[in-house]
């Protein structure tokens, strides 16, 4: 169950904790705890509009939290017709002896204007990782991920599947990261920062132009693995999560 403390919300296990600031999604999932680890430098499935310039930042209007739900909803600043809502799903007791668990993202856009743009960033930062993107037809196949630290502007372009599987250097666990086939737009790897050797993922989501009254909803999963056999995992947890139903929100 998620603790919260006015917009601070804390779900913790003895394997792992994740903490939430709900005012600020921009900030995603702080990995502040690994039972037997140190590394402590990750923050996960960050959340922002990619047309801040237009909506505005997010406004947390509401929070509550529901068994392992925490659900808040937003409203752009800028235009108040345009509403986000947020679960952060934490799961434990997953499926495999390999996964010690994570959180699940799900997002839903709405909006009251004739038309306007849905896109959202989620990204994700770790220091000092190995990045390998995971073979979708071949079980144990991975590829690394080669990133010139030396520009931050050039990211690289990856095609789906959305598997992208992170070794942080100094860590015991891995972090894999998916994103529903069905809401697959972008992913890009890049260097967010050479001082602190941290790199950021960043899928694009919900590209189509968004209709009055329509909802539009997409889902992803961020999930911690123990390092050995950790690609054959980050499959089998994909083939999961794509046969996995769409999960019921209200």
């Amino acid at each position: 169950m998620w603790q919260l403390d006015e917009n601070r919300a804390v779900f913790q296990t003895p394997t792992f904790a994740i903490e939430i600031d709900t005012h600020s999604p921009e900030s995603g999932a702080v990995l502040c705890q690994m039972a037997g680890d140190t590394y402590q430098n990750a923050s996960l499935l960050r959340i922002h509009s990619k047309s801040p310039s237009e909506v505005g930042g997010p406004v947390c209007e509401n929070v509550h939290q529901r068994g392992p739900d925490l659900v808040v909803d937003y409203r752009m600043s800028k235009v108040p017709e345009f509403t986000w809502q947020v679960y952060w799903r934490a799961l434990t007791g997953l499926d495999s002896r390999n996964v010690l668990g994570g959180v699940e993202l799900i997002l839903s856009v709405q909006t009251e204007l004739l038309d306007s743009d849905p896109r959202m960033i989620v990204e994700s930062h770790l220091s000092n990782s190995r990045m390998l993107r995971v073979d979708g037809s071949q079980p144990t196949s991975a590829e690394a991920i080669e990133i010139d630290v030396s520009d931050i502007s050039s990211p690289v372009k990856l095609n789906p599947p959305g598997i992208l599987l992170c070794r942080p250097c100094e860590a015991s666990f891995s972090y894999l990261e998916l994103v529903h086939p069905s809401d697959f737009i972008d992913l890009e790897i890049a260097c967010a920062s050479r001082e602190l050797s941290e790199y950021a993922s960043r899928f694009t989501m919900f590209e189509a132009p968004l209709e009055k009254g329509v909802i539009r909803r997409g889902r992803l999963r961020g999930l911690l693995l123990s390092r050995d056999d950790d690609v054959a995992s980050a499959r089998s947890c994909y083939e999961q999560f794509t046969a996995s139903p769409i999960p019921l929100t209200a």
